[in-house]
């Protein structure tokens, strides 16, 4: 009966040492079910997969846009003048007609006058603006005495400034041509004539009529005589009116205006007629 009592004791001994371990140990310490442990693996997924997802906002790629060159502007190209002067030919008229018609382009040449309206016009538009203004300067008072008169007279058909000594030449005046329809080239002087009190410039058109009148005669022609003429001149003679001893081009120009005083046709009067020398 002891043994019994004893084995009982022992018994109870470790049931309560079982007591004192079970109540000494954490709550937090004790295992919890797999059950609880799965539920707490998936409340944490889809608490995770309930997130939002933040995308990056695509950072926009500026392509520069390309600057358009311009394209350069084109150079105008200067129109060539059709009937360009050259100072130098201007102020060197020929020494002889042969000279002349064997050499024009030695000279200034200006555009025919003869023929349609539009070529008189052409004409006028380069006599007064190419000749007279941008070459000559257009001042009257400033263009070079070429020859001093005593006298001027003026006729209903006629103009006439002359000495009644011969006098001698100043300078040479300028000189150019132009052509007919027919291509007969007609010499063209710029004349300056002045007394004291008085300055007049015409530009004197040799009439190709009064060089075959000449050639007859044997009388030396008017380019050259202009040229020669050093100490010798003695007049100039202009006229206003139509003849029956011109040539149908020649009185056709004097209609349009090349018999006009005052001019018609420009600042300086433009006019057939002649340059006359004492050669005596």
């Amino acid at each position: 009966m002891k043994i019994k009592s004893s084995v009982y004791q022992s018994l109870i001994s470790v049931l309560l040492l079982i007591c004192v371990i079970v109540a000494c140990t954490p709550i937090n310490s004790q295992p919890r079910p797999l059950e609880l442990e799965q539920k707490a693996s998936v409340t944490q997924k889809a608490t995770e997969t309930q997130l939002p997802t933040l995308t990056p906002t695509p950072t926009e790629t500026l392509t520069p846009t390309a600057t358009e060159t311009p394209s350069p502007t084109p150079t105008p190209t200067a129109t060539p003048e059709p009937y360009p002067i050259d100072m130098e030919k201007l102020s060197n008229p020929p020494q002889s007609y042969e000279d002349f018609v064997n050499n024009l382009d030695k000279f200034v040449q200006a555009p025919s006058p003869d023929g349609s309206d539009e070529n008189f016009q052409e004409f006028v538009t380069w006599y007064n603006e190419t000749l007279f203004q941008k070459t000559l300067g257009g001042d009257l008072e400033a263009l070079p005495v070429n020859y001093d008169i005593e006298m001027i007279t003026i006729s209903v058909d006629t103009l006439r400034a002359y000495n009644d000594n011969p006098q001698e030449r100043h300078s040479l005046p300028y000189f150019f041509y132009f052509k007919d329809r027919t291509g007969v080239p007609y010499p063209c002087y710029v004349v300056t004539v002045a007394t004291p009190e008085y300055q007049q410039t015409f530009t004197v058109v040799g009439r190709e009529s009064t060089r075959q009148w000449r050639l007859l005669r044997g009388s030396p022609d008017l380019v050259t005589e202009v040229y020669q003429g050093i100490n010798s001149f003695s007049a100039l003679q202009l006229s206003f009116e139509e003849s029956e001893y011109y040539s149908n081009i020649e009185n056709h120009l004097i209609n349009q205006g090349f018999g006009s005083f005052p001019s018609t046709v420009g600042e300086i009067p433009i006019i057939f007629g002649s340059i006359n020398f004492n050669n005596k």
